[in-house]
């Protein structure tokens, strides 16, 4: 955006290019080595190597910039041209304003997020983009279904990784309040006053759990060398956990020593 020129004007990309290439060629590479990277045309599978392939890497990816993500993000306009040596664009207002430091309008109407009690939080399509930035650096964002509010789960290690960027827990239950325009509810609000407090209290997991009809079995199990190494946290005399991944290899040791298991474990 620095080198675009700051007008409403039409460009040709060819000149953009290649005032690039004459005043700041090592854009992408400051130690000025086109030898060090190994880059394949995706068409001719030949190899670019060296600054005479700076039209088919640096060139191209100017080009892709402008015509792609500039182009998406409304920033551009482009010009009904199809061939490369004409092909052009001009900067849309909303580059021009932002350039300029001006804010973008404020007239749109402000729909709240809502806080539900079990942690989640829904967000709607045209809810603040900043407000839906933010739900994402609390909240751990759920699948999404079309048609529906974006969905985002507080969580433990959501929570921490909010910490970690400086977002303590009161800023948190500020910016839940202020986005939702309602108070925030009591069990999120103890939620996170709790984790802030004792950190992580409790922990959901998928596991495999052995199961015996004598406890002399699991003695045996943890003293064998072949079967020792597979279990884990005991879950009384009866129950063991199975490391993570391991069951079928225990199984099989296991039958080696004789004794035949029945599996009910999802594949």
């Amino acid at each position: 955006m620095d080198v675009l020129p700051a007008d409403e004007r039409w460009y040709r990309l060819a000149d953009v290019v290649a005032v690039v290439r004459q005043s700041d060629p090592d854009f992408q590479r400051p130690d000025g080595n086109y030898e060090t990277w190994y880059l394949r045309d995706a068409e001719t599978r030949e190899y670019l190597s060296g600054f005479a392939e700076w039209e088919r890497v640096e060139g191209r990816l100017l080009r892709h910039l402008i015509q792609g993500p500039l182009y998406w993000l409304g920033m551009v306009e482009l010009s009904a041209a199809t061939d490369a040596a004409r092909a052009a664009y001009r900067l849309a207002p909303r580059a021009l304003a932002w350039l300029g430091d001006e804010p973008p309008p404020a007239d749109e109407v402000r729909v709240p997020l809502i806080v539900q009690p079990e942690g989640v939080l829904l967000v709607p399509h045209n809810a603040s983009r900043y407000e839906r930035f933010q739900a994402a650096r609390i909240a751990d964002p759920e699948a999404f279904t079309p048609g529906k509010p974006y969905r985002y789960r507080i969580v433990p290690s959501s929570l921490a990784q909010a910490r970690e960027q400086g977002i303590e827990p009161e800023r948190m239950l500020k910016f839940l309040e202020t986005a939702s325009g309602r108070p925030v509810p009591t069990s999120v609000r103890r939620g996170i006053t709790r984790w802030a407090e004792h950190g992580v209290e409790g922990r959901l997991q998928s596991v495999v759990v052995l199961r015996v009809g004598d406890a002399a079995i699991l003695e045996t199990l943890r003293t064998n060398p072949k079967t020792r190494d597979y279990l884990t946290e005991s879950l009384g005399e009866l129950a063991v956990v199975i490391r993570a991944g391991q069951w079928e290899a225990f199984r099989q040791a296991v039958a080696g020593l004789g004794l035949l298991l029945d599996v009910e474990v999802e594949s």
